[in-house]
């Protein structure tokens, strides 16, 4: 059983983390607001390893695959509503107790870090100030609404401002998207086994599978 801290080589000088469900425990948060929408439409829920089977970005894809709305009004509606009830339950999730420790240990080895998310930047931002991730990143880098398109075009955007070489960096995330963030990026890229993703989903990738940070 690897661990993000032993697949990240030394050479990479900067990696660029996903933060829910790969730095942050919030699965048991989103399995419950996707039964509770499901359950106001009558439609079945879903137990914790058919969620991690099912989704993936955009999340209008996988509210397709749940019977919800995955296109136009009807789908903003249910994101919108998904989106409200999240940034409420963030603020009562914890950090992974590895989390901590193992970006710590990172930067004593001369590796700086920076966060990637599909969530919204000002609920981003506060969050790591919460979760006292602040004065660990050097960027804390969100999208401009709740609706979890992806994370690509905000990747390319902080690799232009930043101006880091690709084969510098590495991405750590929960999700395929993750790998096609990397890939966007021409970043190296290791996957954690634990967040919002089976096992079986992130092998298809090829990627590296971590099973704890450190």
């Amino acid at each position: 059983m690897a661990s993000v801290f032993e697949l990240i080589p030394p050479s990479k000088k900067h990696v660029i983390w996903d933060f829910n469900g790969t730095l942050v425990d919030d699965v048991t948060l989103v399995l419950g607001i996707t039964n509770d929408i499901l359950k106001e439409r009558n439609l079945p829920g879903v137990d914790a390893d058919s969620y991690r089977s099912l989704f993936e970005f955009p999340v209008s894809k996988y509210y397709a695959k749940l019977g919800l709305p995955g296109e136009g009004e009807a789908f903003l509606a249910v994101a919108d509503i998904f989106a409200k009830n999240f940034e409420s339950g963030m603020h009562d999730c914890s950090l992974r107790p590895d989390a901590l420790p193992c970006l710590t240990t990172l930067s004593e080895r001369g590796q700086t870090s920076s966060l990637l998310s599909a969530s919204r930047q000002e609920s981003l931002t506060a969050l790591a100030e919460q979760f006292g991730l602040t004065a660990i990143m050097t960027e804390v880098c969100g999208i401009d609404d709740h609706y979890a398109h992806g994370k690509i075009e905000s990747g390319r955007k902080w690799l232009s401002q930043t101006g880091r070489s690709p084969e510098d960096l590495v991405m750590v995330g929960d999700t395929a998207h993750d790998y096609e963030v990397a890939t966007n990026l021409g970043a190296s890229c290791v996957l954690v086994s634990y967040g919002h993703s089976s096992r079986e989903k992130l092998e298809l990738t090829g990627c590296p599978i971590a099973d704890s940070l450190c």
